[in-house]
């Protein structure tokens, strides 16, 4: 069972095929019913901090019933693309063909705000379509590439605060 101050576990993977339905599917039996399931594209995640940021700032709009979205998943891939457009967030962060990478992040009940981010290789059994990815052999977070995908021409740490910053003002 988990517990306030448990991490939000990432699991990266390696598309072959599939849809998220499909992979939904295939890992419902392997977490906690009351988990929340984001599956985003690494290119459109930045790093571990801005995954966080997202996360903190998605449930903070739940719990003050200010949420756009729905979905608990879809409000947090609402904020990680810093767009108050469900839609355009969608188009943003949704996970790519084949050969691409994405990550699953399971985010229990009773996060800590701003969750801590853990990498782990996915070990809960075989997702049809999905390869998964030891975060210690291979980059997982989108880094620099983010910058064209949300329109951000700054780099390093400029574009570290510029991506927060988007976050933050999401709902402005």
């Amino acid at each position: 069972m988990r517990s306030r101050n448990d991490p939000v576990i990432v699991h990266p993977f390696r598309v072959r095929s599939g849809s998220i339905d499909d992979w939904i599917e295939c890992i419902k039996d392997a977490i906690l019913e009351d988990q929340t399931i984001v599956i985003a594209s690494t290119r459109s995640v930045h790093g571990p901090e801005h995954l966080a940021f997202a996360i903190h700032h998605a449930f903070r709009a739940i719990s003050r019933g200010n949420n756009r979205a729905r979905d608990a998943s879809i409000e947090v891939l609402r904020w990680l693309a810093g767009s108050r457009q469900v839609s355009k967030a969608i188009e943003a962060t949704s996970p790519p063909g084949p050969g691409g990478d994405l990550i699953i992040a399971l985010i229990g009940p009773d996060i800590d705000v701003p969750p801590r981010i853990e990498l782990k290789i996915w070990d809960g059994g075989p997702i049809e379509g999905l390869d998964p990815i030891d975060p210690e052999d291979h980059p997982i977070w989108g880094g620099d590439s983010v910058k064209e995908l949300y329109g951000i021409e700054v780099s390093g740490d400029e574009l570290r605060m510029a991506i927060l910053e988007m976050v933050a003002m999401c709902d402005l």
